[in-house]
């Protein structure tokens, strides 16, 4: 029991740990991925941004961005972005003004041209357009539902809970074959000390004497040979010890017996009083 309880919370953490370093990795590969796409579609936008003009006046700006899309048809949705988070060119219809908070804030954070940042429902990676005057004329952002990612972490638990309950089982199954065969000698022998403390004749013509001392199974044979050979000699001595003292009484009580005898009717008229003469 305490064995398969120890199991069972060993397979618990390893578990745990293992969905947490598969979600951790698919999610930077998810990440790296709309990262590549970001960078892809900024790419479009730089030699406008070099000529000194905002991203807002390149004409077809909403073609760029839905180009991404054939990447990857997973894509939720990809924007382009001026500093302030004004959503200049977008998949989206209708168009949002502005992308959420924690997007513009990573954007302006980020000491780098690639960022990313999540909320509750999606996964944002961007890519900054810089002009030669090194500023942040912009930004490609894409987003990338977290459903997936969910779903793939649902499937990595549901496969590490069904192996772990296998695993379970044929380590609980095994143990207890393991300690049927390590206990069994041990338990056998101990039974027939129990029937020979009972007294029972049969239990006395034992094979406990006469195990194997070697070949194949012996070490299980001897486990705890020298405890149960000690209870025992203990029980062996407790029985003589008992037997002696059995003697000794049923010698003491004899002699009392024989004084407890009735007396003959000779003696008893021996020892009557005689009659007085009238």
């Amino acid at each position: 029991m305490i064995f398969s309880v120890v199991i069972a919370s060993v397979q618990a953490v390893v578990g745990l740990l293992s969905v947490l370093q598969h979600n951790a990795v698919l999610s930077d590969l998810l990440r790296q991925r709309i990262s590549v796409i970001a960078q892809m579609t900024a790419t479009s936008f730089k030699p406008i941004i070099d000529l000194g003009l905002p991203i807002s006046m390149i004409r077809g700006g909403d073609a760029i961005v839905a180009r991404a899309l054939e990447i990857d048809d997973h894509v939720k949705a990809v924007h382009a972005i001026n500093p302030s988070g004004i959503i200049v060119y977008t998949t989206n219809a209708p168009r949002p003004k502005t992308v959420p908070h924690e997007v513009l804030q990573a954007m302006q954070l980020s000491k780098d041209v690639k960022w990313s940042t999540e909320t509750a429902e999606q996964i944002y990676s961007g890519f900054n357009v810089v002009g030669q005057d090194g500023a942040v004329s912009g930004a490609v952002v894409v987003a990338y539902p977290k459903d997936r990612l969910e779903a793939a972490s649902q499937r990595m638990v549901s496969k590490v809970v069904r192996t772990a309950l296998l695993i379970w089982v044929a380590f609980s199954a095994l143990s207890y074959l393991l300690l049927r065969l390590l206990l069994g000698t041990p338990q056998r022998r101990l039974a027939r000390m129990e029937r020979v403390a009972r007294g029972e004749p049969a239990a006395e013509s034992g094979t406990d004497g006469n195990l194997r001392r070697n070949g194949p199974g012996a070490f299980w044979r001897d486990l705890f040979d020298s405890q149960i050979r000690q209870l025992d000699a203990n029980l062996s001595d407790a029985r003589r010890q008992y037997d002696k003292v059995s003697r000794e009484l049923g010698a003491f009580a004899a002699p009392v017996a024989e004084d407890r005898h009735p007396e003959s009717d000779d003696n008893v008229l021996a020892t009557l009083p005689l009659p007085t003469p009238r």
